[in-house]
Order: C-alpha cells, then sequence, then structure tokens
C-alpha cells in the first residue's frame, strides 16, 4: 500500500465499494425469495375483489336504483289529471243535493250543501228556507230528511242536520277545508257543481280581493265558466275546499273564500 501512490489509493478504493455493493444487492435478491410468503400477495388480491365488487356494478348497471342500509331512492311521477281525479273524488264525497218536497211529494232541487260533520250536519245558503216546507237531502244516493239546525240572521248561511230514523244512517264525510291565503295567481283549481249529476270545471285564479287593510280575501276571482249553481264548490288539487259560490257575488265565477264560509260556520254553531 506504502508503494500505490495517491491516485492508485483513490481507485483502489472506488472498486472495492463497487464490488461491495453489488455483493450487497445479490445478498438481498436471495433473503427475499428464500422468505417470501404468499401473505402479501393475498391481502392485495382481497383488496382488489372487494373494490371491483362495490364498484363495477354501479358502471355496468347505470340505472339501478340507488340504495342505502336505511332507505331507496324512487322517483315518482305525478300528473296534473290524476291530482284532478283525486280532488274531484275526495268531494264528491262531502256533498248534498237538497231537495224540496212539494204538497204532491215531489221533490224540486234548490242546491247544494257541504257535510261539515261525521253526523251528517251541512251547510249551505240559506236564501231559500222556509220553516213552513220540508227537505230532504240526497247524499251518494241516500235520501233522508233535513231539519233546520241554525239559519243566519246576519251571515248568509243554514245550518241543516239530518233526520233518520233506525240504523240506516250514511256513514258521512265532513268536507276537507284548505286555505284561500295561500292560493296564488295563475294556479288552478276546480269547481265541482250539478244538479242532477256531478259536474267539475278548471280554470285558474284570476284575481284575489282584498279587505279594506289588505290583510284578508274576501273574494276568489277564477277563469272557471259560471254555473248559476249557489253552493257550487271551488277546490284546490290536493282536494281541499278552498271556496264556495253563496250568491253573494252576481258573477258566478266569483267565490266566497273559506276562511270567511268557516267563520260563518263557527257564528251558526255558538248560537245553534
Amino acid at each position: 500500500m506504502e508503494e500505490l501512490s495517491k491516485q492508485q489509493i483513490v481507485l483502489l478504493t472506488l472498486l472495492v465499494s463497487f464490488v461491495t455493493s453489488i455483493a450487497t444487492g445479490i445478498t438481498t435478491v436471495s433473503l427475499v425469495t428464500q422468505y417470501e410468503t404468499p401473505t402479501v400477495t393475498q391481502t392485495i388480491n382481497r383488496v382488489v375483489e372487494k373494490t371491483i365488487e362495490r364498484v363495477v356494478p354501479s358502471d355496468q348497471d347505470p340505472i339501478t336504483t340507488v340504495k342505502t342500509p336505511e332507505k331507496e331512492i324512487v322517483t315518482v311521477v305525478v300528473k296534473q289529471e290524476d291530482l284532478t281525479i283525486d280532488s274531484v273524488q275526495t268531494n264528491t264525497e262531502s256533498l248534498v243535493r237538497i231537495y224540496e218536497i212539494g204538497k204532491d211529494g215531489q221533490r224540486k232541487f234548490m242546491t247544494l250543501g257541504l257535510v261539515i260533520s261525521e253526523n251528517g250536519s251541512l251547510m249551505t245558503r240559506e236564501n231559500f228556507f222556509s220553516r213552513s216546507k220540508s227537505y230532504v237531502g240526497v247524499y251518494n244516493e241516500e235520501e233522508y230528511e233535513l231539519d233546520a239546525l241554525y239559519q243566519g240572521k246576519d251571515d248568509p248561511i243554514i245550518i241543516m242536520k239530518p233526520i233518520i230514523e233506525g240504523e240506516s244512517a250514511p256513514v258521512f264525510t265532513a268536507v276537507s277545508f284548505g286555505e284561500a291565503e295561500t292560493l296564488q295567481l295563475g294556479q288552478t283549481v276546480l269547481s265541482l257543481s250539478g244538479i242532477n249529476q256531478d259536474e267539475v270545471n278548471s280554470g285558474i285564479i284570476k284575481s284575489l280581493q282584498k279587505d279594506a287593510e289588505g290583510t284578508g280575501i274576501i273574494a276568489i276571482n277564477t277563469t272557471i265558466p259560471p254555473s248559476g249553481l249557489i253552493g257550487t264548490v271551488l277546490i284546490n288539487l290536493k282536494g281541499e275546499v278552498v271556496g264556495m259560490n253563496l250568491g253573494e257575488f252576481i258573477d258566478g265565477q266569483i267565490f266566497t273564500p273559506v276562511e270567511i264560509i268557516q267563520l260563518y260556520i263557527a257564528n251558526a254553531l255558538i248560537e245553534a
């Protein structure tokens, strides 16, 4: 080593380092090959299989219903026609046709009434009523006698109750009132009327007349063709009564809002 020059010593050092590196690499590869276990490979395969199982079906079937452990997401399309039919069917079950019975026993149609309680009490415009005459109601094709429970002094309504003996009483369905205050211009509404059979017309809210303070609705103006029939009911597409023709307006397209009707009923029940 003493006979070597500095340059030769540097070269010899580099050679030894190179040979050592090669030997180390060979030893490492040999050890890995000798002691490799299948555990690592199996673990990786399982992860890949689980991932594929969860992700691939979504790619293969894009219209499959999305499901979670708690709920299933289902899209339901409701047509306006279906809402109209349901609304009409709901309210025909609360409509009563009122007839006057003549001395000859013949009946004459007078007006429409709304069932307001499960015992069959109904309300309608009071201007046809006379205590010297007899009246019957026809409900779901069943006929029964009617008597006045309350006749308004200041309010234009009458509350009538059925006179039914025995166990032959019909099963009455009380009307479901909505809120005229929630009506919007352009909203679709329906009218339900008819002397001998149910008649339906549709239209939209044309205007909403407010009171002097501008806080409450006192009239609902619609595009529905006038029926000329007092007792015609105005309903929304939820099946709720929002107004009624009580003959308070000359134009048959204008309805008294339900809030005023409910106030009339409340006053009548207090005085009855």
